[in-house]
């Protein structure tokens, strides 16, 4: 299942939950579990691993959280 603009949007609302829309790593990890759960992605054993790989390819900074742009 792809992420289509329905799910991206909603992923964009978990991360206006948070200060400055901006998550840690953590908050990043648990945020698109739930939003992949659904996904064959999910049942992968390296899912979470693969989830980590993807927060640090999306920072643009060296700072410590992701923003949702």
């Amino acid at each position: 299942m792809n992420l289509n603009s329905i799910k991206l949007l909603a992923i964009s609302e978990q991360f206006n939950v948070y200060p400055d829309q901006t998550v840690t790593m953590d908050e990043f990890i648990d945020i698109m579990s739930k939003a992949l759960a659904d996904s064959r992605l999910s049942e992968r054993d390296d899912f979470v691993e693969l989830l980590v790989d993807l927060f640090f390819r999306c920072k643009k900074s060296t700072s410590r959280t992701l923003k949702f742009e």
